[in-house]
């Protein structure tokens, strides 16, 4: 199960700077953000090269590119995820964490910013602070992640109630934010409540595609509950798609 759990977060063990797709111009809670598309291409190439520089732990010179695109485009949320990523990177954890959080700000749905973000903060200040942070937060979609952040830093200090109630305090502010069922499904599945684990599985699936993790706890379910027909969909899927 451990292994299941490590499959689908592995992204945020370590801090990561991009993530795949665009945002389209939604509002955030401090009003309308830009967007990766709506840069001038020389902003579109400083962010590309801070990001790069990075990688590569060029630290002083990707923090000269993207203080560029912070000045030219202020409302652009990638750049501040990047430098949270460099700040914590270099240490200053505090300022990542500031960083992260102006990020998903301005933008909610910045769910590689959202990662980052709850994985430090259940990481440096643990649950408690976690919780209290998303009880505050006002726009539905920052509290449903905030609290999706929540249940993740519980599951992995198996404190399985605790990562129940906090997703579902984060499907309550936003029915539609995927994660959350899948780290309701993992709490479940370890409370042996398999039914309900492989209902909330399936919302994650039919809100986020099919995951490997995802698929491979609907078969380790499945099978505990001896469901033919789903130990045969998810058999198929694994197969098919995730071998």
């Amino acid at each position: 199960m451990r292994v299941i759990i490590t499959g689908l977060i592995a992204i945020m063990l370590s801090a990561c700077v991009t993530t795949t797709g665009g945002s389209s111009g939604t509002s955030g809670s401090r009003g309308k953000y830009v967007t990766y598309e709506e840069l001038e291409e020389i902003d579109r190439i400083n962010y590309q090269l801070g990001a790069s520089y990075i990688e590569n732990a060029n630290y002083d010179v990707a923090e000269d590119k993207l203080m560029k695109v912070v000045t030219n485009a202020p409302n652009f949320p990638e750049v501040y995820n990047a430098l949270g990523v460099l700040s914590e990177r270099r240490g200053r954890f505090t300022n990542a964490l500031t960083l992260f959080f102006k990020a998903i700000e301005l933008n909610p749905n910045l769910d590689i910013a959202m990662q980052n973000y709850t994985r430090l903060q259940c990481r440096e200040n643990g649950t408690d602070s976690l919780e209290m942070i998303a009880y505050q937060a006002q726009h539905p979609v920052l509290r449903a992640g905030i609290y999706t952040g929540v249940a993740e830093c519980a599951l992995g200090k198996k404190s399985y109630d605790v990562a129940l109630k906090n997703a579902n305090q984060a499907i309550n502010a936003d029915p539609n934010y995927g994660l959350a069922y899948f780290n309701r499904a993992v709490a479940l599945y370890h409370k042996r409540q398999y039914r309900d684990g492989l209902q909330s599985l399936a919302k994650f699936h039919d809100i986020k595609g099919y995951t490997a993790p995802g698929a491979r706890l609907g078969l380790e379910m499945a099978k505990k509950v001896n469901d033919k027909a789903e130990i045969q969909k998810f058999t198929y899927v694994i197969e098919t798609q995730f071998k």
